[in-house]
């Protein structure tokens, strides 16, 4: 379950929030029309909370297909250091899980007030050890 772990905060937390890129060729999306040179601002926090695309957006199940997130970006715009992201995330969960009989969140996350790049500033958790 990991794995799925890893993908799942990712998604949860969204650590890019978001990027500014140049339209490519008019296009028409959901109504709205886009000129080809525009600048879009995309939204990588409202995406991968997106209620069409995801049932219960605001929260956190490990089963959740994430194939559709905007987890590192895509195409050329692809973050190169999301493997070793992942298997940092990977080896944290495995070696943290593994001395835990138990946790649960304990209060009310907070989030960073950064508006282009953060996640959780706090995260309170009360925990048993083995």
């Amino acid at each position: 379950m990991v794995p799925a772990l890893v993908e799942g905060a990712v998604r949860w937390t969204t650590p890019v929030h978001q990027v500014m890129r140049t339209a490519t060729a008019d296009v028409e999306l959901r109504g709205q029309s886009v000129a080809k040179g525009d600048w879009i601002m995309l939204n990588y926090l409202s995406a991968n909370r997106d209620e069409a695309a995801y049932d219960e957006p605001d929260c956190f199940r490990l089963r959740r297909n994430t194939s559709r997130s905007a987890l590192f970006g895509q195409g050329v715009h692809t973050c190169l250091g999301q493997h070793l992201a992942r298997l940092e995330m990977r080896i944290f969960f495995e070696e943290l899980l593994a001395r835990l009989a138990s946790v649960e969140i304990a209060g009310a996350p907070r989030r960073s007030a950064s508006i282009f790049i953060g996640g959780p500033k706090t995260l309170p958790i009360r925990f048993k050890m083995h």
